[in-house]
């Protein structure tokens, strides 16, 4: 039981336009600009240029007013991939020479997946200006609202328009009653394994239910994981563990990252630490100078990683959910156990690795190079500030490790590494600790969600069992998972009691897309 493009004409969607209605659609509303730089005593003329793919729209040429531009312009162009980055470049307007860039957003298009719509301010990236002869230090902004037509948000309340969670009891009772090892080979196939998305959509179903426990889930997954000593990340055990990670350490690594890492994009400061890429950029420079400049950037580099680490561990009782607190525990017990090392030195550095595999190289360290894609920016990072994100990234990687740095220019921060070493044991040691308090995160779990999460499952079994099914009777399933005879027998009983549920009593899932049309 639960709880709870298309082809465009390049005109405004203002104006007439010619539009499909297969793909997705992205809208972008560009409102203002503000903080431009300007020359005193100059009007001076500015125009946004939006890029797509292959598609390209220009606003309307605007006056710049006490470092202001209003355009308040709406456009339309196709989505048809999510991989893609919308680019805005703030463009001036030159009736003698040809027009210069004055700085650009660039905005993932995966960041816009789970919203509804998003109206804020971005700052503008300068850096690479074209314009030499203003100031370029001003912390330009633009101000834009944007929406994905084909947003798991919008989905989710399109779903709900037409259909209800009654519709999937036959699935739910079914997932409620048939063991876990059972319900995890339906998934497990090596080359049709569940993306994030379908994992999360199982786990939320899991969650909502009161007779099936997502923690045992992921206490199976996780020793599959050790006991096989899975190789690849595409196995079920792997996938699985690392999107639970990520459903709730989305919080943590926004409390513990999330302001450093806006400050770090905002400022989009220069700090190299590599001799080799300091003389590239400043080609007249002595080596004596390259080398002040690099100490200089390493020491802020240093003060930000101090900085990092001290939210890290002064912030676990507070931050960390206990779901991750869980996992590492219980990881920790099984290498323990599996490894069964009466050297007690030699049971902490199993410890150390294998929570550094879970948290630090699926979570934490992922989080800092690429944090549009964890929750902590809508854009990518700007050139300086990803450099310096990535450096931080490889710091605090060899840390949780216990290595030092290999590269020349990365060794005055092994001293840093060298001295935090007890602390960062210290950390491990009590995320990894089994948790006293069992207070349990509290997700965005309504109707709506829990509906969307059956109608994904839904879709993933409506195309995959034929053939997984197909595949485990001929015995070309090949999974990362173990069965013995009397297992096999009962799983392919599972698996056809799901096929007569998802492709005959479910049938074909709702096409969002068509009752659109409707």
């Amino acid at each position: 039981m639960h709880k709870t493009l298309h082809k465009i004409t390049g005109k405004s969607r203002n104006k007439e336009r010619s539009v499909s209605v297969d793909k997705p659609i992205i809208y972008v509303d560009v409102l203002e600009a503000s903080d431009i730089p300007i020359t005193a005593n100059k009007v001076t003329h500015v125009y946004c240029l939006i890029q797509y793919e292959d598609t390209k729209f220009i606003t309307d040429v605007k006056p710049i007013v006490r470092s202001v531009a209003t355009w308040n312009q709406s456009f339309m162009m196709s989505a048809g991939s999510t991989n893609g980055s919308l680019k805005f470049s703030v463009m001036k307007n030159n009736l003698v020479h040809k027009d210069r860039c004055k700085g650009h957003v660039d905005i993932n298009i995966n960041s816009l997946l789970h919203e509804d719509v998003v109206t804020k301010w971005f700052v503008v990236d300068t850096s690479s200006s074209e314009d030499k002869t203003e100031n370029n230090n001003c912390d330009t902004k633009l101000k834009l609202k944007l929406q994905y037509s084909s947003s798991e948000r919008g989905k989710m309340n399109q779903l709900s328009e037409v259909t209800t969670i009654t519709k999937y009891s036959p699935l739910q009772i079914f997932f409620e009653r048939r063991p876990i090892r059972q319900t995890c080979a339906i998934f497990n196939h090596s080359e049709l394994a569940p993306n994030a998305n379908e994992l999360g959509a199982f786990f939320q179903i899991a969650m909502d239910s009161t007779k099936m426990d997502v923690t045992d889930i992921i206490h199976f997954l996780v020793e599959q994981e050790v006991e096989l000593s899975c190789k690849s990340n595409n196995t079920l055990p792997c996938k699985g563990v690392t999107s639970y990670l990520s459903m709730f350490g989305t919080m943590y690594i926004k409390a513990i990252f999330g302001d450093i890492v806006s400050e770090i994009c905002d400022a989009d400061e220069y700090l190299e630490v590599d001799v080799i890429r300091v003389k590239q950029r400043n080609p007249n420079c002595t080596e004596e100078e390259a080398q002040e400049k690099i100490k200089q950037h390493m020491t802020k580099i240093l003060e930000i990683m101090s900085r990092l680490l001290y939210n890290m561990t002064s912030s676990v009782d507070k931050n960390l959910p206990f779901e991750i607190r869980d996992i590492l525990y219980f990881l920790q017990v099984r290498v323990v156990k599996k490894f069964n090392p009466n050297d007690p030195a030699l049971s902490w550095d199993l410890i150390r690795v294998s929570v550094s595999a879970f948290l630090f190289l699926r979570l934490l360290c992922p989080s800092l190079v690429t944090p549009q894609l964890h929750g902590l920016r809508m854009a990518a990072p700007p050139k300086n500030a990803a450099r310096t994100l990535m450096i931080l990234s490889k710091i605090l990687l060899n840390l949780c490790c216990g290595t030092l740095l290999p590269e020349t220019y990365m060794k005055p921060a092994n001293d840093f590494i060298t001295n935090n070493l007890d602390l960062i044991k210290q950390y491990v040691e009590k995320v990894s600790s089994q948790p006293m308090r069992r207070v349990r995160s509290k997700l965005d779990l309504d109707e709506v969600n829990i509906l969307w999460s059956y109608h994904v499952i839904h879709k993933y079994l409506y195309k995959n069992l034929s053939t997984i099914l197909s595949d485990f009777k001929s015995k070309k399933y090949n999974s990362s998972l173990v069965f013995t005879d009397q297992q096999r027998k009962e799983i392919e009983e599972c698996m056809e009691e799901a096929y007569d549920i998802t492709d005959i009593l479910l049938g074909e899932p709702i096409d969002l897309s068509q009752q659109k049309k409707k």
